[in-house]
């Protein structure tokens, strides 16, 4: 039997990914949507304003006590990128062969958002302890060590971690659960999902392999002409009227590759640079810090932000932000890395105190402070860490995690436990490991909540802490996370808003004229 090209390449849907929000229309999102843009130089993209409130934002996230995050080399980034778009094509590929026309949408990065959160989360906790662990604890403490590896927990990642492409072995099940939603059989889709894994393992191997041959990491990269080898590769930037175009040149050929960031965004990252290169957790940041001041001109003028600047420090600053356009290019796809629009941060901000974001990136934050996914090429930008290992005392906080269901759900698991243990005034695990380790800089809460839990094992009563989330999330009623977080008995209010009455930032916004998208 012959069947035609286009039938076996119709994309059939067969299972919705969520029932639609049936929230009804104010008509106020129509009427103020017909002129309102979003463009570039027309007003502030973020809040430099509150970074002064919150220098050590990075004393309550895990991440301060690990020493074990680098900057990639960005030849390195750019090997990454070019196997994360192999995979991405393959993808597609072997859907096509399987009859659609291609992969479900977002079905990918879904895919390395779920793989990746694992990982962080696993890390944050360590090894889950075995259950026969007490009859012979040495040979399973072992074990565990090996499994936590595996997934990229223990006490450190391991050499096939990478921080982006996933490194497992069996089928993923959301990936399954995708395929099989957009059309194939639950064992074609298991295939799929198997054969993906495999490739993105040898592309881990692939990357790995490039890292050994750069040698140190991208903080040497764009040190000078006697840094050795690695200076030989270099960044340039190609100014334009309405973009720049970031590019890697180096001795060797490189992948073709044009990375656009337009002007308003370069600005915004030598700000987030300035802020974050003052207050990274680590010593050897002041290093950074010095050659920012000392590359500055007579009239304070950042000479090093100017993107035809010879000097080491602006080498580095250039590398730093090629590390991350590569990165979020190569996760990028429709609608992903949305954020909230300033307007409705001003809002928070002046009402409710928020001035940090859970999830967020340099290209799409709005504050100067924040947790993201990747903190080795965040970081120099005021990133704090991944949300889940993030573990503040108080404040008031801006939570939009990725619009996936098991993402969604680990997050509402994590603010539930930060605020039991506010609401009692106690502290969980990693808290008190923070304010133990001597990490907290915020003396006062640290000196407070250690006195109210540690004090010789006295009753002493604990003042509850003023700590809340502000949670922007889909309107997905039937999903686990969503019900959790209407359940919870910290739950004040919660709002469904109508499709036609919200819009979000694109998250593709650093290369676009007009950001905004409904």
């Amino acid at each position: 039997m012959q069947v035609s090209r286009r039938r076996a390449h119709t994309v059939k849907t067969v299972k919705p990914l969520h029932r639609p929000t049936k929230a009804k229309d104010t008509g106020l999102g129509t009427a103020v949507a017909a002129g309102f843009k979003l463009k570039p130089g027309k007003g502030p993209i973020w809040n430099s304003s509150t970074s002064a409130s919150l220098l050590h934002a990075h004393s309550f996230s895990l991440a301060s006590l690990r020493n074990d995050v680098s900057v990639p080399h960005p030849r390195v980034e750019l090997e990454r990128w070019v196997e994360v778009c192999r995979l991405r094509a393959k993808l597609k590929a072997l859907c096509r062969q399987a009859g659609l026309a291609a992969s479900p949408i977002l079905a990918f990065e879904r895919w390395l958002a779920r793989a990746k959160m694992l990982e962080a989360i696993t890390r944050s906790k360590g090894p889950a302890p075995h259950p026969k662990a007490k009859k012979n604890k040495k040979k399973h403490a072992a074990k565990e060590n090996r499994q936590a590896r595996a997934v990229g927990g223990g006490q450190g990642p391991s050499h096939e971690e990478d921080p982006v492409i996933p490194h497992v072995s069996l089928p993923e099940r959301g990936l399954v659960n995708d395929l099989v939603r957009g059309g194939l059989a639950p064992a074609a889709a298991k295939v799929i999902a198997q054969q993906l894994a495999t490739l993105g393992r040898q592309a881990c191997e692939t990357v790995r392999k490039c890292q050994i041959s750069c040698g140190s990491g991208a903080a040497d990269a764009g040190a000078g002409a006697g840094a050795g080898a690695t200076s030989a590769w270099q960044v340039q930037v190609a100014v334009h009227r309405h973009t720049m175009d970031v590019t890697l040149k180096g001795p060797t050929k490189v992948p073709r590759h044009m990375f656009k960031l337009n002007p308003c965004h370069w600005d915004k990252l030598v700000g987030l640079y300035s802020h974050g290169s003052l207050h990274k957790p680590n010593v050897a940041a002041s290093d950074d810090s010095e050659a920012l001041a000392d590359s500055k001109g007579s009239g304070g003028e950042r000479k090093w932000a100017d993107p035809s600047d010879c000097s080491p420090a602006s080498r580095r600053f250039r590398t730093a932000v090629f590390c991350v356009l590569a990165r979020y290019h190569a996760i990028q796809g429709p609608g992903f890395q949305a954020a909230v629009v300033e307007h409705a941060f001003q809002v928070l901000h002046g009402m409710m105190g928020v001035g940090f974001e859970c999830f967020a990136s340099p290209l799409n934050c709005h504050f100067a402070r924040f947790c993201s996914a990747f903190p080795d090429v965040d970081a120099p930008f005021g990133s704090v860490g991944s949300c889940f290992s993030f573990f503040p005392l108080r404040g008031s906080f801006e939570v939009n995690p990725p619009f996936i269901d098991s993402v969604m759900l680990s997050v509402a698991r994590h603010l539930q436990r930060l605020l039991g243990a506010a609401s009692s005034g106690q502290l969980t695990k990693e808290q008190r490991q923070l304010v133990a380790s001597g990490v907290t800089e915020y003396t006062t809460q640290g000196d407070e909540a250690k006195s109210n839990t540690t004090e010789g094992g006295s009753k002493k009563k604990n003042k509850p802490r003023a700590l809340s989330f502000v949670v922007v999330v889909p309107g997905w009623t039937e999903d686990e996370g969503w019900k959790l977080l209407e359940s919870s008995p910290f739950t004040r209010a919660h709002w469904l808003v109508a499709r036609k009455d919200h819009g979000f930032c694109d998250g593709a916004q650093h290369q676009r004229r007009d950001r905004c998208v409904a």
